[in-house]
């Protein structure tokens, strides 16, 4: 589903529950610095089996994420601010609310991440000329000058 999302540029109005724990984000490729949900989540990453079936979830959980979700669909569908770029965890034994700052994952094998390559032209000389945003010192950067 994330793929076609950031292919078609629609936005993933995303939500889990297990066990006491849910989480709720917004991934929105129609704005360049959102993540997507394999920023977060790669796809080659093998999780723990865990299930529902086998760890069992807090039914209320369930509708309170729900309810989140069709609150931050509406707030995308109307323009108004969304979870974008963030992720918001609830912790139901306690009702502890954590909001977590999300970002693009250089390398990102759905939405390209990369360090921000962008090029001007020295007019002077004619000569066309590349920066990225990391000044090529972060380990992974792939650009060459």
């Amino acid at each position: 589903i994330n793929r076609v999302c950031v292919q078609q540029k629609t936005p993933l109005v995303s939500g889990a529950a297990i066990r006491f724990d849910g989480q709720l984000s917004v991934y929105d490729a129609r704005d360049a610095d959102s993540p997507c949900y394999a920023c977060l989540f790669a796809p080659d990453t093998v999780f723990a089996d865990e299930a529902c079936a086998t760890l069992g979830v807090f039914a209320p959980l369930v509708g309170i994420i729900g309810a989140m979700q069709a609150a931050q669909a509406l707030n995308v569908l109307l323009g108004m601010p969304a979870l974008v770029g963030q992720l918001l965890t609830l912790d139901a034994r306690t009702m502890q609310w954590h909001r977590v700052g999300l970002s693009r994952r250089m390398g990102c094998s759905v939405c390209g991440a990369s360090c921000g390559l962008w090029s001007c032209v020295d007019e002077p000389l004619g000569v066309e000329r590349f920066f990225c945003a990391c000044s090529a010192g972060l380990p992974g950067c792939p650009v060459v000058f």
